[in-house]
């Protein structure tokens, strides 16, 4: 299982992609703050899944099809979405 998680690099975003991660679920995660997301990819990866980080800001419309995009080609599809 796959799943997208926005603004999963703090707060209530992070929480529920570290949730999903405890659950099995290989995650593509977004938010604007790389680094914060590449912190976040850390901890997701160390529960044994797999991540992959889409940096975006959500308030550009042009920024959705990149993430799907990203998401789609790392693990194949999106089973869920969290946003």
């Amino acid at each position: 299982m796959t799943g997208l998680v926005t603004g999963a690099s703090r707060g209530i975003g992070k929480a529920i992609a570290l949730e999903l991660a405890a659950s099995g679920y290989d995650l593509c995660i977004t938010g604007r703050d790389i680094n914060a997301l590449e912190s976040t990819a850390a901890e997701l990866e160390a529960k044994g899944v797999r991540v992959c980080c889409a940096c975006a800001n959500l308030a550009d419309e042009s920024s959705y099809e990149s993430i799907v995009k990203t998401a789609a080609d790392t693990f194949g599809g999106i089973d869920l979405l969290v946003n």
